[in-house]
Order: C-alpha cells, then sequence, then structure tokens
C-alpha cells in the first residue's frame, strides 16, 4: 500500500458512529468528534488503573498537528509549537484525565451541566475547567493537593477546590482577579528590597506570597501558611 492510499484511508477514518451528533448546541462543532469514543475510554481506563497519588497538576499537553484546522493552537515557546491542545490532570507523568481546547475563540469543550460554571469577572473558564478536572478525583475519600502555575492559578480556583477540601499551590500572576493591590509592585523593585525577603496576604482562605528572588515571584497557596 502506498503512502498516498494510507494516507487517504486515514483521513475518512472514524472510530466514533457517523451519526453521532458533532455540533453542540451552541452550534460549535467538536474537532474531536472522529475519536469520542475512544476519548471516552481513555479517560475511563486511565481513571481504572491506577489511584493517583495525593500530590497531582494540571498541565498543558500539545498533539502535534502541522495540517490545516482552526482547532490548533500555537505555542512557540513550548517544545511542540503546533498542534491540537489537551489539558491534562497528571500524576507523575500519568494521565488521569483531560479535557481538549480548541484553538478558536470558543474554546474549551463545554463542561457538563453539573459543574460549576464560570461567572464573569470572578471564576473564568480556564478556573472552571481545573475545577471540574480536579473534582473527578476521589477527594472524598482521599487528600489531594492541586500543584499548577501561573496560566491556570487564582485565588476563585483555590479558594473553589479548598471549599471541596483540594488543597492548591502555584505561581501566579499580578494582573489576576482577586491578586492583593498591596503586593503589586513593579519589577524594579528588586533593587531595593532585601534578597530572598518574603511577604503575603491572607484572603478568603488563599495566602498570596510575594518572594524576592532575582525577580519577584507570586505565589498562591491554601497548604502553606505566612508563618514558616
Amino acid at each position: 500500500m502506498s503512502q498516498t492510499r494510507l494516507e487517504e484511508i486515514k483521513r475518512y477514518f472514524h472510530v466514533s458512529p457517523l451519526d453521532l451528533p458533532k455540533v453542540l448546541p451552541c452550534g460549535r462543532q467538536l474537532w474531536h468528534g472522529k475519536v469520542d469514543l475512544l476519548l471516552t475510554q481513555l479517560r475511563e481506563a486511565s481513571k481504572k488503573y491506577r489511584t493517583p497519588q495525593s500530590n497531582i497538576t494540571i498541565d498543558e499537553a500539545m498533539i502535534r498537528f502541522m495540517g490545516r484546522s482552526v482547532d490548533i493552537c500555537k505555542m512557540p515557546s513550548k517544545p511542540i509549537e503546533i498542534g491540537y491542545k489537551f489539558h491534562c490532570l497528571a500524576d507523575h507523568g500519568y494521565v488521569w484525565d483531560f479535557w481538549p481546547q480548541s484553538g478558536t475563540k470558543d474554546g474549551y469543550d463545554p463542561l457538563p451541566p453539573t459543574a460549576i460554571q464560570p461567572t464573569p469577572g470572578r471564576l473564568t473558564p480556564t478556573g472552571a475547567m481545573c475545577l471540574h478536572l480536579a473534582k473527578q478525583l476521589p477527594y472524598q475519600a482521599m487528600a489531594f493537593n492541586l500543584d499548577t502555575d501561573n496560566y491556570y492559578t487564582t485565588l476563585d480556583l483555590l479558594s473553589n477546590s479548598c471549599s471541596i477540601g483540594i488543597g492548591g499551590c502555584g505561581t501566579t500572576r499580578k494582573d489576576r482577579t482577586g491578586y492583593p493591590a498591596t503586593l503589586k509592585v513593579p519589577d524594579n523593585t528588586q533593587t531595593k528590597i532585601e534578597y530572598h525577603f518574603i511577604t503575603g496576604v491572607v484572603n478568603r482562605g488563599v495566602a498570596t506570597i510575594l518572594w524576592f528572588d532575582n525577580t519577584p515571584v507570586s505565589l498562591m497557596t491554601t497548604i502553606h501558611s505566612l508563618v514558616g
């Protein structure tokens, strides 16, 4: 079989039945509709064959794709710069659950009705997606700490996850909603502050910490206190 023939077959290959609905109520077509059943099986198998440890993370993962698609994402600073994007709930390299994202303006797949929906100015679509992934954990029987980077970490995400018993910790950005105004210092403040100086503010059970390394570093946490 020639490569051209194989690519023609692959182009029209479906794992899911052709009669499954591929369009959401909002009118957007799911880019992964051809393999939805396979994705569902992967989710179920991942949760079945491993119990996650206490420290777990959410991070981005890219599947390389160089073809034409409105749903691909471009991330020039990542090892895989262009492709399909997933947000993964992972434990030591093991992907326990995941959520797709489109490169279109609609972004994430809609959350199920049982999930906490994003609210303007508070819990963002990213935060709502992270909280939905975290709630897939067996958090009612085990203790978990969710570690995130500054793309995900917000006051509302950590406050909501803490309210259901899931701890959280991660770097954050000073332009995030809920970031304390008293900790918003210019980057050039480093030259005027003692090296490794630490300060912080607690709001809604979330400690926001400002640490002066080579540059100011901001953190949010519900599993550490301001007093060492």
